[in-house]
């Protein structure tokens, strides 16, 4: 074999701190053997692996006196985005996707704020939004709370702790999306690719 080199790191579970820290400039190789694993004497060679993508997706907002509603998604497992991902998770996020489209299915609204996710390698345990409507506000929450008992029964196995919440506010004058890009924001959250996509018939 050729000439090895060999790195190792410490600190990496809470937060690669010492890969984030190390200057790749030293090393001189091209191929890389990844001896990783979860569990104490025992070494697997490659891994799952990863990758970050960022993406700006442009949106357009007006001012609007609507009425907020606050949805919230809470209480998941979550877990790591490697180790845990064959276990039937819920992400926060791509619930959040779902309900906000059944919400617009009934009732049309305009999308104020939409946050989710907390670590880049954990799966999504929690996601808050923040709607504005303008008619009606009592279909929307009722609407919210059918589905909240859907996602609930259909996660009933692998996510007994989980919450949704829909909570009406004062009307306000809000900058919120166009509709054009709040229907935009909901067809991405809901193509985003997530979990397991195939797993080897082996």
């Amino acid at each position: 074999h050729p000439p090895l080199e060999v790195l190792l790191t410490a600190d990496e579970e809470i937060g690669m701190l010492g890969a984030f820290a190390f200057d790749c400039a030293q090393l001189t190789g091209h191929k890389l053997i990844n001896l990783d694993s979860e569990y104490e004497g025992v070494l697997m060679c490659s891994c799952a692996g990863g990758a970050n993508a960022y993406s700006k997706l442009p949106v357009s907002r007006e001012n609007q006196e609507l009425t907020l509603v606050e949805l919230e998604i809470s209480g998941l497992t979550s877990g790591h985005s490697g180790v845990e991902i064959d276990k039937g998770r819920a992400n926060s996020n791509v619930l959040m996707g779902r309900l906000l489209c059944g919400l617009m299915a009934k009732n049309a609204f305009r999308l104020v704020k939409l946050e989710g996710g907390g670590r880049e390698t954990a799966i999504a345990a929690q996601t808050t939004a923040v709607i504005g409507v303008s008619r009606d506000t009592a279909a929307v929450l009722a609407e919210a709370e059918r589905w909240a008992d859907t996602l609930k029964k259909e996660y009933a196995a692998t996510e007994p702790g989980m919450a949704v919440s829909a909570r009406a506010g004062a009307k306000a004058q809000t900058a919120v999306l166009s509709f054009a890009d709040t229907e935009k924001v909901l067809k991405v959250l809901l193509a985003l690719p997530d979990s397991v996509q195939t797993m080897s018939a082996d």
